[in-house]
């Protein structure tokens, strides 16, 4: 192939083509998509009032209580995610592209299920991520609701029968900032690898003892295993309930797209005929309702790795 400006808009074109229909056709993991929910984004940042969407209506005594939506706000930023591919002269003239074909692809999968293949990081980071709407950490023993009312997401402590039932207990007596519970219900218990048996017994096993039924049994709590609770975090787990709402915004600003620098006058090709086209998107992701997760940050040593708090 001649390079001229002609069959490199063709090249474009054809990697443009292959890098959409990858994003169109790529699979989100499934076993974060039940947290998600995503919303467009056309900001640097986008700010979501975090404390309206709690509380119930209340009888007309005197006047109703007012709602400042600007107090108690949970911020996200966008940010840039990209990666470059960069193709020699040779390669293009020869038209020796294929493995080129397969890595546009493999970056449109990429690009398209970003957001997501990242998302147990927020978990794993929210024992010393700050939430916005009160300084706390995300996950935190001193939450506090507009007003004053305080409330706790962390049962520390291994994952056994004993302490999902303690936290399931927290989580379906929890506080909304009316004082009143937010009737919350398990519907995941997040675990790792290492823990994935312990999450069977206490969920799919029909008798916790011989002769004895099994009174945690419950097939409408999903068992969700993160590959990335490993490690350090290797014995984390979550309860989380997403029947209702979901604890994760995931907002998207730009989505895949593809550029290039294929002129003549371009630093890589005039100084080492090298052609770069840049796959990249624009996105912001955080957990803005940890009211519906309760976390347990287990150390390797069976203590807690961090102090819980703001």
């Amino acid at each position: 192939m001649d390079i001229t400006q002609g069959n490199l808009v063709r090249l474009f074109t054809g990697f443009k083509a292959l890098l959409l229909a990858a994003v169109k056709e790529a699979k989100l993991p499934e076993d974060v998509v039940d947290f998600v929910v995503e919303v467009p984004s056309s900001k640097s940042k986008e700010e979501y009032p975090t404390g309206a969407l709690l509380g119930d209506l209340e009888e007309l005594l005197d006047q109703y209580t007012t709602l400042d939506l600007g107090k108690f706000v949970q911020e996200i930023p966008n940010r840039f995610f990209g990666r470059i591919l960069r193709v020699p002269r040779g390669n293009i003239e020869d038209e020796d592209m294929g493995v080129y074909n397969l890595a546009m692809q493999r970056f449109g999968r990429l690009a398209a299920t970003h957001p997501y293949r990242r998302l147990p990081q927020l978990f794993i980071n929210g024992f010393a991520t700050p939430w916005g709407p009160d300084g706390a950490n995300v996950f935190s023993a001193n939450h506090q609701w507009p007003g004053g009312a305080g409330w706790s997401n962390i049962t520390n402590g291994p994952l056994n029968v004993v302490n999902y039932r303690a936290a399931r207990l927290k989580l379906r007596t929890r506080p909304g900032p009316d004082g009143q519970a937010l009737e919350l219900r398990p519907t995941h218990l997040i675990c790792g690898p290492s823990n994935e048996t312990v999450a069977k017994a206490i969920l799919r096993a029909e008798n916790s003892a011989p002769g004895v039924t099994n009174p945690d049994r419950d097939e409408a709590v999903k068992i969700v295993v993160w590959g990335a609770l490993t490690g350090a975090s290797a014995n984390y787990w979550f309860l989380v309930d997403t029947s209702d709402e979901k604890p994760i915004i995931v907002q998207n600003r730009d989505a895949p797209a593809l550029t290039a620098k294929t002129d003549p006058s371009d630093a890589n090709v005039f100084y080492q005929e090298i052609y770069e086209f840049k796959t990249a998107r624009r996105y912001g992701r955080a957990i803005v309702l940890p009211h519906l997760i309760e976390a347990s940050q287990w150390g390797a040593e069976g203590e807690t790795t961090t102090t819980a708090g703001g």
